[in-house]
C-alpha cells in the first residue's frame, strides 16, 4: 500500500472501508482463490451496485467507459464480499490488506484510469482520494474538476509518490481492460461454474 493509503486506513477513511462495490475481474477472482487455496464462492458474490456507487459522477454521467458499464445488462457486478461494517472482506483490523500480493486490479490501479483513447487520467471516482487531493492541492472531495489535469503534472507527481511510472501504470490498466473484455464474454458461465452467490 502507498503511504497515503496507509495513512487513510489508520484514520478509518480508506477506500477499503468505503461502501463501494469492490470490483473483481474473473482473473482477479481466480488469482485470489489460488492464493488462498479456497473456492471463489467463499469471498465473491455477483451483486448489485451499492447506492454510493450510483451516486458517483462517472456512474451518473457515463462520459467515458468504466467498469460500472458492466452492470448495464442486469444491474450486477462481480465483487468481493464485505465485512459487517461494509469494509473489504480482506481488510485486517490494522487496516492492512490480507491478499495484497494478489489484490484486485482495481486496487492496484486506483486512483488512475484510462480514457477511451488510452490516455492515463485520474479515476473518475477518485475526487476524494487523499493522493489526488494532495497532488492537486484541492481539499474539497466533492470537486470533480480537480480530476482534470491537462498537462499531466499532478498525475506525474502522484505516480512518483506511489513509485510507479506512467508506462507501468498504463500496462496494468491495459491488463484491466483486457480482463474487463474477458469478463463481458464469460461472466454468466463463471458465476454458474463457480457457484458464486447472486443475492
Amino acid at each position: 500500500m502507498s503511504n497515503y493509503c496507509l495513512e487513510c486506513s489508520k484514520r478509518g477513511l480508506d477506500c477499503c472501508r468505503e461502501a463501494h462495490a469492490k470490483f473483481l475481474t474473473l482473473k482477479d477472482a481466480r488469482r485470489i482463490a489460488d492464493f488462498l487455496g479456497e473456492d471463489i464462492d467463499s469471498f465473491a458474490l455477483y451483486g448489485e451496485l451499492n447506492e454510493k456507487d450510483k451516486e458517483e459522477y462517472i456512474y451518473i454521467h457515463k462520459h467515458q467507459s468504466y467498469y460500472y458499464d458492466l452492470t448495464l445488462r442486469d444491474g450486477r457486478l462481480l465483487q468481493l464480499r464485505e465485512q459487517s461494517d461494509g469494509s473489504c472482506f480482506f481488510q485486517a483490523a490494522d487496516g492492512m490488506c490480507r491478499i495484497y500480493p494478489v489484490r484486485p486490479l482495481i486496487c492496484r490501479t486506483y486512483p488512475f484510469w484510462l480514457t477511451d483513447g488510452g490516455e492515463l487520467i485520474f479515476d473518475g471516482c477518485s475526487s476524494d482520494c487523499r493522493i489526488v487531493c494532495a497532488m492537486t492541492g484541492n481539499d474539497d472531495p466533492e470537486d470533480v474538476t480537480k480530476l482534470e489535469d491537462p498537462d499531466g503534472s499532478c498525475r506525474t507527481r502522484a505516480l512518483g509518490y506511489i513509485g510507479q511510472s506512467r508506462e507501468e501504470m498504463t500496462a496494468v490498466l491495459e491488463q484491466m481492460m483486457d480482463e474487463i473484455e474477458d469478463y463481458r464474454l464469460n461472466i454468466d458461465s463463471f458465476v454458474k461454474d463457480n457457484a458464486v452467490p447472486v443475492p
